[in-house]
């Protein structure tokens, strides 16, 4: 020990550390070494409007990081900005809540917008990302409301731009007509991003719905292009409906001003989501506003293909899915008009894309209704794509039930649908081959059931086709019209009615004097009536003149004030057009005369080549005709001489009933 101020020191010897102690100082040392946060959330893939908040809020902290480090050196004397800081937030007014966004659309004014964004721009002049962005919070802030329904069901399809003031809306338009495109197709998306984050926190996102609606209906293909992934954002939010239905209005949107693109934007995000019960009265309304618009049908038949019409059908024929019952009969009232617009696309070359799949649900334990639809689909596609019948001879080793619930069905429409006879025949006859070799090799109970039904309609089928069918329809129209043709030719050979032989005829089966009897009684009839509406119809008329004149002459005046409105909007219509018509009349009159020249060059070209062969054809032919019209003439007589006999003696027999009775 030694001595050192007066104090006693203790001088210890270094001690060689064991392994325990390594191992003690190991685990200290993670202990007291600092932790990171494992389960922190991943950041959503950034946009530049996302990095440009990031940077902000970044520069804010490292600002304010920056002022704490200073006033920790004084503790006791708080700096200006400090001071400034406490001043603001006690003096910062909480935002004003309104009941309907209307109310909060007529008191944003066109000044506080243009101040905030020229505040920004002051701030920020490099970074016009966060210009939007800072407009977009601005009306967050500003359009506080306690509605609740987020599709606005009783407002117009416009709704709230239209609500919005005219020097807001130009203001925004011209703001967004400064950014390229790509910039505007990233901002639509971080606002679809900040609505799935905020909302369901509770915050407001009346701001990012404004310029979703206005960026979706002058761009509807930042919809159309990135469908796939908003499906994703809905699905991942369909427990949410106030986000999801928020979503999905501002995608519809897109089909504001062009309903068939509104069309397909029902059928790619909200038909995969109609059995969800939040989802589905929105989207049957949504669906009835696109159906009632002017569509047009080409392109619209061009949405609707077979993905999009067999998840229809199954809502509309399958009872007790997960449509609720009101909505399946409205969505049935639309049935019709959809499967026109599906089937209408190149029916010849596109019905066999559908047939594959009609024939495969063509069960027998498929619901009555839908049995139905499926086989009268399939017979129409049998119609009009001859190809059908090849994809129904690929499939019918493995269908063969469904096949035979198809053929029992043309068997008993067969009188009302023209299907291609042969096509149809050779078809039947391939099954039949089929049937034989799956006989012979077939020894399964249920599958040599089935073959045996196909095996029996085939042979129904078969001798229907072959069966001859009196055609009465066009018998009948020969007949009316060679009645025709031998009254005007009677007529006119005799010059008139009076010495023809069709008035001797009628003279001596007695319709002559039949008909003079009946026209006596009709004239008698005609001369009472006429008689009494002359007596009667003034006394009427002065009472209905009495009763009705007033709300008449009212109606008129009504009558008089619409067509003069309608001549005041037709007016610019009828000087347009009275200022375009000659242009248009002179260059339609321009490409005639050069049309009606080619053709006629045409013309003589293939006359020129044409002419010989048909003067050579008519020689030869023409005798034959002239006696082949000759024959004619003389059975024509036979028969007539045979039949009148007959016909006179069936008259007088008429007459003479007629006459007893």
């Amino acid at each position: 020990m030694s001595t050192s101020g007066g104090k006693w020191e203790t001088v210890s010897h270094k001690k060689k550390a064991t392994v325990a102690d390594k191992r003690a100082a190991q685990k200290a040392l993670v202990q007291n070494a600092p932790t990171v946060d494992q389960m922190s959330p991943l950041q959503q893939s950034a946009t530049m409007f996302s990095e440009a908040f990031t940077n902000g809020s970044a520069k804010g902290t490292k600002k304010a990081n920056g002022d704490a480090s200073h006033s920790s050196k004084k503790p006791n004397q708080p700096t200006q900005q400090q001071k400034k800081k406490k001043g603001s937030s006690d003096g910062k007014k909480k935002p004003e809540r309104f009941n309907t966004l209307d109310e909060a659309l007529d008191a944003l004014h066109v000044s506080e917008v243009k101040g905030q964004l020229d505040d920004v721009k002051e701030r920020v002049p490099d970074s016009p990302a966060l210009w939007l962005g800072d407009l977009a919070l601005l009306l967050n802030r500003k359009l506080l409301t306690k509605e609740l329904d987020p599709t606005f069901p009783d407002k117009p399809s416009d709704y709230p731009l239209c609500k919005m003031s005219s020097s807001v809306r130009n203001l925004l338009k011209t703001l967004m007509d400064t950014y390229p495109e790509r910039m505007l197709s990233m901002f639509f998306q971080h606002c679809i991003r900040e609505i799935e984050n905020d909302l369901p926190k509770g915050n407001a996102v009346n701001g990012y719905r404004i310029f979703l609606q206005l960026l979706a209906v002058d761009y509807p293909h930042f919809v159309t292009n990135r469908i796939s992934d908003y499906l994703e954002v809905l699905k991942r939010r369909q427990s949410d409906r106030a986000t999801c239905l928020t979503i999905l209005w501002g995608c519809i949107q897109a089909g504001h001003h062009d309903p068939v693109i509104g069309l397909q934007v029902w059928s790619k995000l909200m038909l995969p989501l109609l059995g969800h019960k939040m989802i589905s009265p929105y989207a049957i309304s949504t669906l009835d506003w696109f159906l009632g618009q002017k569509l047009d049908e080409k392109r619209a038949s061009q949405v609707l293909g077979p993905n999009e019409f067999f998840p229809i059908l199954d809502y509309v024929f399958t009872p007790n899915n997960s449509l609720q019952p009101n909505l399946q009969k409205q969505l049935f009232g639309h049935y019709p008009r959809l499967k026109s617009l599906a089937f209408q696309e190149n029916p010849e070359s596109n019905l066999r894309n559908f047939f594959p799949s009609l024939l495969a649900r063509t069960t027998d334990h498929c619901p009555v209704a839908l049995k139905t639809e499926l086989l009268e689909c399939l017979v129409y596609c049998l119609c009009h794509d001859q190809h059908c019948f090849s994809e129904w001879r690929q499939m019918y080793d493995s269908h063969m039930k469904q096949s035979s619930v198809l053929m029992n069905h043309i068997i008993k429409v067969w009188d009302q649908v023209k299907l291609p006879k042969k096509l149809l025949q050779e078809t039947v006859r391939a099954f039949s081959v089929t049937n034989e070799e799956q006989l012979s090799l077939t020894q399964a109970s249920i599958r040599r059931i089935h073959i045996e039904q196909c095996k029996a309609a085939c042979e129904e089928l078969l001798e229907k086709m072959s069966s001859f069918r009196m055609p009465w329809k066009t018998m009948i129209s020969v007949v009316f019209l060679s009645i025709m043709t031998f009254l005007v030719l009677d007529l006119f050979t005799s010059n008139g009615f009076s010495g023809s032989r069709t008035e001797t005829f009628l003279q001596k089966s007695g319709l002559l004097a039949v008909t003079k009897h009946a026209w006596a009684k009709i004239s008698l009839f005609s001369t009472n009536v006429m008689g009494w509406l002359h007596v009667n119809t003034p006394i009427y008329y002065a009472k209905i003149k009495e009763l009705c004149g007033p709300y008449l002459t009212l109606a008129l005046e009504k009558i008089y004030d619409i067509w003069a409105w309608f001549v005041t909007m037709v007016t610019p219509f009828k000087e347009w057009i009275a200022e375009n018509a000659p242009i248009w009349l002179d260059w339609f009159l321009a490409q005639t005369v050069e049309i009606l020249q080619l053709l006629m060059v045409w013309l003589t070209i293939l006359w020129e080549v044409v002419s010989d062969y048909a003067i050579a054809g008519w020689i030869v032919v023409a005798p034959y005709m002239q006696q082949a019209w000759d024959v004619t003439i003389v059975y024509m007589a036979l028969v007539w001489e045979a039949m009148y006999p007959v016909l006179d003696q069936t008259w007088i027999m008429i007459k003479t009933m007629f006459s007893k009775t």
